[in-house]
């Protein structure tokens, strides 16, 4: 049996700033380093930095984590995440929907598998169980 970790809720640079809800999380922090001041050649780092982790960052369905167990972990881990159960994968299939996307030392994906899991029925620890089949038709590389 393997079990996965699966982000479940919009990423804060997705979602509109709690102070200027016009703008994204990532917008306002754009925005904060163009008006700060600082040499050119600082800021033009500092936004590319900022535009690579937007880029790398989690999204909705995200497989962050393959376990061998079959739960969540801690008391607030529900509230970001859901658990998907898939009894007849063994861990070391499921280990390779776990990895991250590099090119060379660039982290081009946080994580590089994602699973649609808007019409998985979970349950009220969101947790849910799919068979093998189920869960790869689900399963999407990102690009």
């Amino acid at each position: 049996m393997v079990g996965f970790l699966i982000f479940n809720k919009p990423n804060w640079m997705d979602e509109p700033d709690e102070f200027k809800p016009s703008n994204t999380g990532y917008q306002d922090v754009v925005e904060r380093i163009l008006i700060t001041p600082m040499a050119t050649d600082v800021r033009t780092k500092k936004l590319m930095l900022h535009n690579m982790k937007y880029e790398a960052r989690s999204r909705l369905g995200d497989i962050v984590e393959v376990r061998k167990n079959h739960n969540l972990k801690g008391s607030k881990e529900h509230l970001s995440f859901a658990f998907i159960s898939v009894p007849d994968m063994s861990l070391g299939e499921g280990k390779k929907y776990g990895q991250s996307h590099l090119n060379g030392e660039t982290l081009l994906h946080k994580h590089l598998y994602w699973v649609d899991i808007s019409t998985i029925i979970l349950n009220a620890k969101k947790e849910a169980t799919l068979n093998k089949a189920d869960f790869l038709s689900r399963v999407r590389a990102k690009k």
